[in-house]
């Protein structure tokens, strides 16, 4: 009998711990929530900046992923550990269902960052092929120009492009 009691003790101990670092998961994930939408909003100079901070990004949505988790899986053991000994849930029917709604508010704000993310990197990306392009077809054009002679067109052109 005295055994029963002492396993019944460990299992309210194991419950009461459950329950706060469930709590203590969902406060973490509000944090993460909070750091993604006041820091997490430059999108980079460059394709090569813009595609480390996408990396930074996947790197910390997967950090609010195991946060997400962990806090489920703690709620889960609430609801297995309440049907032992045979008691109602207590603050874990409160804490699941702001765990979600803190996960689906950093889920849809993680994705719309993803996306500006993407999106400056094509544009990144496009721009510095562009520029790379532009600057061959200028060096080819200098280079028909040197052994061509000028062409009236193109002293026009330089006489206006030296005025600018």
């Amino acid at each position: 009998m005295v055994d029963v009691r002492r396993l019944k003790m460990l299992q309210m101990v194991q419950l009461f711990k459950c329950e706060e670092d469930a709590l203590q998961a969902v406060d973490w994930l509000s944090e993460l929530l909070d750091a993604l939408l006041k820091t997490h909003v430059r999108l980079g100079d460059d394709s090569q900046e813009t595609r480390t901070m996408l990396d930074k990004h996947k790197k910390f949505v997967d950090v609010a992923q195991s946060t997400h988790d962990y806090g489920r899986q703690l709620l889960q053991a609430t609801v297995v550990l309440c049907q032992s000994l045979r008691c109602t849930t207590r603050s874990s029917g409160d804490t699941l269902p702001r765990l979600n709604r803190v996960w689906k508010q950093f889920t849809v704000s993680a994705d719309e960052r993803q996306q500006r993310l993407e999106l400056a990197l094509n544009f990144h990306t496009v721009t510095e092929r562009v520029r790379v392009q532009h600057r061959a077809i200028s060096e080819l054009h200098c280079f028909v120009h040197l052994f061509h002679g000028p062409t009236p067109d193109s002293v026009e052109n330089y006489t206006t492009k030296d005025e600018l």
